[in-house]
């Protein structure tokens, strides 16, 4: 993956959360790209570290992450 990915992915990132921002915000924002995801995965998701993070990923559940 080349810094030009990178910075594209960054960019829509920021596009898509702009809105939320500008309107105040909200505690959570979830991003998923999976095809197929379960709601449990999702609250385990939301709620590691007891809601303490600035930003996790469904990768940290694997074996080595």
């Amino acid at each position: 993956m080349n810094n030009e990915h990178i910075a594209f992915h960054a960019t829509m990132r920021n596009l898509a959360l702009e809105p939320l921002t500008k309107n105040g915000g909200y505690d959570r924002v979830l991003f998923s790209n999976d095809v197929f995801i379960e709601a449990e995965s999702v609250v385990e998701l939301l709620n590691s570290r007891d809601g303490d993070w600035d930003m996790v990923c469904g990768i940290d559940y694997h074996a080595w992450g």
